[in-house]
């Protein structure tokens, strides 16, 4: 009897303590807001950074290689995204979402259009 007691209490605890997200039924956007926004934000502070800097071809490869992917991984969160409209509790999440995934390929497409500086003239006239 005791040992059914204790067993009966310790499994009421580890329940008791279990997160409510876990025992959720419906993990639509879960993915979105786990991988996407902060992927997204972190590389939208990262090609915010590089508009204070000068256009470089090391910039542009450094964008085409880092950024690219997280813009393919936002296209395939799109319907993930866009589930979140059904609730209307995280409506302003799949907002923000689609909002910083334009505003990645806007800065993406402004980094690739700026110009790259010639180089300087050859001091020997070359």
């Amino acid at each position: 009897m005791r040992q059914r007691n204790a067993i009966s209490l310790s499994t009421g605890l580890v329940l008791g303590m279990a997160p409510v997200v876990a025992l959720a039924s419906d993990f639509s956007g879960m993915f979105t807001i786990l991988v996407g926004l902060p992927s997204l934000a972190l590389a939208n502070l990262i090609m915010g950074l590089l508009f204070m800097g000068r256009p470089s071809k090391t910039i542009r490869t450094t964008l085409s290689f880092t950024v690219i992917p997280v813009l393919v991984v936002g296209l395939l969160l799109f319907s993930d995204a866009a589930s979140l409209f059904r609730h209307s509790r995280d409506t302003v999440t799949g907002a923000v979402f689609f909002g910083l995934y334009a505003l990645a390929g806007l800065l993406f497409v402004l980094h690739m259009q700026r110009g790259v500086p010639p180089p300087p003239p050859s001091p020997h006239g070359e």
